[in-house]
């Protein structure tokens, strides 16, 4: 275990298959390092999205500096947000730890000061300075809180739990009934390895992380038991870049 580095989860049907016990409805892969301290990972991201009235935009502000939560009719779509208004969720300002002297702030004519075993994020004072003068203090039962707006990160960084794996360009029909989607195997491929890196399949099947590692500018090693197999990864591969190689009898 000493090695061990994550298990991925990604969905492979949205349908529930009659069983006995749990129905399953995905797939992981199982990730381990030689050394999990040197373990290359690249970090990959995905859009941000954006839920009106929970999540990251709990709150409205207005270009005239007022500020409110959603209401339900903004919520459900049934009425347009205000022209100009920034969507925003209060995050917290504290950190644990007491610091070496006290680190009174005042705001809008109002004085705020960790209380118990805590003080301020931003460096004090000059950092929560420049949070009030950036409009990024939002005041809610007498504490001040960080204005995250919704689009502060455009994105965000992916966790091990893949649920968009069944739409957009993840859809794919399979030609095999084991047969993994590319874009499973492309992300994993981008996240662990660089351009030029040597991928290993012992399992080759229908070859589709050699098919993944050459498009990506990845060697690759690939072997099977079944000449069948390797027969279709070859034709497989061969014609994924260059369409002028189809078999004589494609049937």
């Amino acid at each position: 275990m000493g090695n061990f580095v994550s298990i991925i989860s990604f969905q492979t049907t949205s349908g529930f298959a009659e069983t006995n016990g749990l129905s399953r409805m995905g797939d992981y892969l199982v990730w381990y390092g030689k050394n999990r301290d040197k373990t290359l990972i690249h970090n990959l991201y995905e859009e941000q999205e954006i839920f009106v009235g929970t999540s990251n935009a709990k709150w409205v502000l207005m270009q005239n500096g007022n500020y409110r939560g959603i209401t339900a009719k903004e919520e459900s779509g049934k009425t347009s947000l205000p022209v100009g208004a920034q969507l925003y969720k209060p995050d917290n300002l504290l950190s644990q730890g007491a610091a070496s002297a006290p680190q009174p702030f005042t705001f809008q004519d109002i004085q705020y000061q960790p209380s118990g075993n805590n003080h301020w994020k931003p460096n004090y004072p000059l950092g929560m300075e420049r949070l009030a003068k950036s409009g990024r203090l939002h005041v809610a039962s007498n504490s001040i809180q960080y204005r995250r707006f919704a689009d502060d990160f455009a994105v965000k960084a992916r966790g091990n739990l893949w649920t968009d794996t069944l739409t957009g360009s993840f859809t794919e029909s399979k030609q095999y009934v084991v047969q993994t989607n590319t874009k499973v195997i492309q992300r994993y491929l981008l996240m662990t390895t660089d351009p030029g890196d040597l991928v290993l399949d012992i399992t080759c099947g229908s070859g589709t992380t050699a098919f993944v590692a050459e498009k990506w500018g990845r060697r690759w090693i690939t072997c099977d038991t079944s000449r069948v197999a390797i027969t279709l990864a070859k034709q497989r591969l061969m014609t994924a870049q260059y369409d002028y190689y189809p078999l004589k009898y494609p049937r």
